[in-house]
């Protein structure tokens, strides 16, 4: 970045580092807050330059990441939510066959579900939205395990929750 501030993947790549360090400390019980934020201004500098669908869905991984630490630390964490699911729109406008993009997407909706449940709200309506990016992930690639495995996960916690109510 010294060389050239421009040079849109190098912000990626930055923000991609960032992001790992960012996950490696939530791991290791440290705050991730700082470092993702930093990984996040990373993401949008490059999207600044040259906006691409793989910058914007980096920056949704980020911006859930923040979001499921604020979660852990009883913070609201509406705003990094919103901009999550801003970047994986984006990206997904941009690239409507990426996959792991509709993955991703859905992950955060179904930890947007968590979140909702958390509060005593019904989580019923993220939880569709996440069964449908989870949906489209496999209408693109079949073999897209992780989304396969998501539909389960999502699948158990609509019954879950819909035992707890009673319904």
């Amino acid at each position: 970045l010294k060389l050239d501030s421009r040079f849109a993947e190098a912000h990626i790549n930055l923000g991609t580092s960032l992001y790992y360090l960012g996950w490696a400390e939530g791991n290791m019980g440290t705050d991730p807050r700082t470092t993702l934020s930093q990984a996040m201004g990373s993401f949008q500098d490059a999207i600044r330059i040259q906006p691409s669908a793989w910058a914007y869905r980096n920056l949704g991984l980020a911006c859930t990441s923040k979001a499921r630490a604020e979660l852990l630390r009883g913070l609201p964490p509406d705003p990094s939510f919103q901009q999550a699911f801003e970047a994986y729109e984006k990206a997904i406008q941009m690239n409507p066959d990426h996959s792991a993009g509709y993955n991703n997407q859905g992950m955060a909706y179904g930890l947007k579900a968590d979140y909702e449940v958390r509060v005593g709200r019904d989580p019923r309506p993220w939880l569709t939205r996440s069964l449908e990016s989870f949906q489209k992930s496999l209408q693109i690639n079949p073999k897209q395990v992780g989304a396969l495995n998501n539909v389960g996960v999502i699948y158990k916690a609509m019954g879950e929750y819909e035992m707890a109510q009673g319904l």
